[in-house]
C-alpha cells in the first residue's frame, strides 16, 4: 500500500517530488519488464527443444537498447544531483 503512496506523491503535481524521479522510475520498471520476458521466452525455448534457438545476437541489442533507455531515464537525475551540489557550494561561501 505504501507503494501505490510514493508513486501518487510522484505523480502528484506541486509536490517535493521531481519528475526525474518518477523518469527514474518508469525506465526502471520497463527495463525490468524487458528482461524477465526475454528470461520467460528463454525458458520456454529451452524447456521445448532443449536448447536455445533464438537469435542470440538480436537479443543481446534487446538488452543494450534496454540498459541505453534505463541510462536515459537516469542521466537527468545524476546531472541535476551534480550541479545542485555545486550550487550550494556557492551560495555557502
Amino acid at each position: 500500500m505504501k507503494f501505490f503512496y510514493w508513486i501518487s506523491l510522484i505523480i502528484k503535481e506541486n509536490s517535493n517530488y521531481s519528475c526525474r524521479s518518477f523518469g527514474l522510475f518508469i525506465s526502471s520498471v520497463a527495463g525490468f519488464l524487458i528482461a524477465v520476458t526475454i528470461c520467460i521466452i528463454l525458458m520456454i525455448d529451452v524447456c521445448y527443444n532443449g536448447r536455445i534457438d533464438s537469435d542470440m545476437e538480436g537479443i543481446g541489442w534487446v538488452l543494450a537498447g534496454t540498459g541505453l533507455m534505463i541510462t536515459g531515464g537516469n542521466i537527468g537525475k545524476l546531472f541535476k544531483s551534480k550541479y545542485q551540489k555545486k550550487e550550494t557550494e556557492v551560495k555557502d561561501v
